[in-house]
C-alpha cells in the first residue's frame, strides 16, 4: 500500500498504486467547551488532506429579516372577501402564519379561487428563494462565510475534526489549520484553490490571525498544494463536478452517503447536531484521500 508522505521532491511517485481505502477507526472533534489539542497530529507524518465546512457570517451578512406585520388592517377574514386582484396586492404584507391562514380560509370557502392559491404559492416560494439564495450565496463565498468545521487527516492516519460555534473557537480552528499545513508542507483537497485557501486567508485576516507562512496559490506546478479538481480537470472541463460525483465515477465508497452534501450543514449546525457535521466532512476527507491515491497516474509528470 502506498504511504502518503511529505517528500516534496517527487510527490507523484507516491501515486503509482491504487490501494484500498483503510476506514477510520476513530476520530476527535472539539465541543463547545473543550480545547482541541493539535499536538498529537503534529507528531504524524504525511500529506494533509482537509476540508472546510462553512455557514454564513451573519455578523457581516445577516439573514433576510422575517416580514414584520402591522396587525391592524391585516384581518385575513376581511382580506379574503376581496377580489383575486385585491387579495394578491395584499399578500406580500402578510406574515408566514397569515399566508397559511389565508390558504385555509380560502380552501373552506364555497368557491375556492385558483388565483388566490397561485398568489399564495408564489409569495411563499419567493420568501423561500430569498433565504435559500442568501444561504447559498454566503456559505459558498470565501468572503461571506465563516468556518464552522475543519476536517483533516495526516497521511494514512485517522481523520479528525474541529467544530467552531463562535469567533474564539473559529480562531483556534484556523490556528490549528496553519500549524498543520506548516508541519505537513503539502495539502490536498477538492477545489481548495478557489475556496478553501482564500477562505482560510480571509477568515484569518478577519479574526486577527497572523499566519506563520504564506499559502502558495499557484494554479499549476504547485508543489505545496494538490487541488484534486484542478488536477483532474486542468483545462476546466468538468470543473463543476462535485467530489462525490468523481467518487461515484471511480467506484469509491462514500461513508456519509451520496445524498449528503454541504447544503445540509447549515440546518445541522442550527440544530446543534455537531456530531453529524463531523461525520459528514470526515467522510469527505476519506473520499478525497482515496481519489488522490487512485488518480496518481493521471497527475504524474505534471
Amino acid at each position: 500500500m502506498t504511504t502518503l508522505t511529505e517528500d516534496t521532491s517527487d510527490i507523484d511517485v507516491l501515486l503509482s498504486e491504487s490501494p484500498q481505502l483503510v476506514p477510520a477507526a476513530s476520530s476527535v472533534h472539539m465541543s463547545n467547551t473543550d480545547q482541541f489539542d493539535i499536538s498529537e497530529y503534529l507528531k504524524q507524518s504525511g500529506i494533509l488532506t482537509f476540508d472546510f465546512e462553512t455557514v454564513p457570517d451573519e455578523s457581516r451578512f445577516p439573514r433576510p429579516e422575517a416580514i414584520v406585520v402591522d396587525e391592524i388592517a391585516r384581518d385575513v377574514a376581511e382580506i379574503i372577501k376581496g377580489s383575486v386582484s385585491s387579495v394578491t396586492d395584499t399578500i406580500s404584507a402578510l406574515s408566514d402564519d397569515q399566508l397559511k391562514e389565508l390558504h385555509a380560509v380560502e380552501s373552506e370557502s364555497t368557491k375556492p379561487r385558483k388565483g388566490v392559491f397561485d398568489a399564495i404559492a408564489k409569495e411563499q416560494k419567493a420568501r423561500v428563494d430569498v433565504f435559500a439564495n442568501w444561504l447559498k450565496g454566503c456559505s459558498t463565498s470565501p468572503l461571506k462565510a465563516r468556518t464552522c468545521a475543519f476536517g483533516f487527516a495526516v497521511g494514512d492516519n485517522d481523520p479528525a475534526s474541529i467544530i467552531a460555534t463562535n469567533d474564539d473557537e473559529e480562531r483556534e480552528l484556523l490556528k490549528s489549520f496553519w500549524k498543520l499545513i506548516t508541519h505537513c508542507e503539502i495539502r490536498c483537497g477538492f477545489n481548495i484553490h478557489a475556496f478553501d485557501d482564500p477562505l482560510a486567508m480571509f477568515r484569518s485576516i478577519t479574526l486577527g490571525i497572523n499566519p506563520p507562512r504564506p499559502l502558495s496559490r499557484k494554479k499549476y506546478n504547485n508543489r505545496e498544494a494538490i487541488d484534486l479538481q484542478q488536477r483532474l480537470f486542468p483545462l476546466g472541463l468538468g470543473s463543476a463536478e462535485k467530489c462525490k460525483t468523481v467518487a461515484l465515477a471511480l467506484g469509491i465508497h462514500v461513508p456519509a452517503g451520496i445524498d449528503m452534501d454541504g447544503s445540509h450543514v447549515f440546518p445541522l449546525y442550527e440544530a446543534g447536531m455537531y456530531d453529524d457535521i463531523a461525520a459528514y466532512f470526515k467522510s469527505d476527507v476519506i473520499v478525497e484521500r482515496e481519489i488522490y491515491r487512485r488518480c496518481g497516474s493521471l497527475f504524474a509528470g505534471e
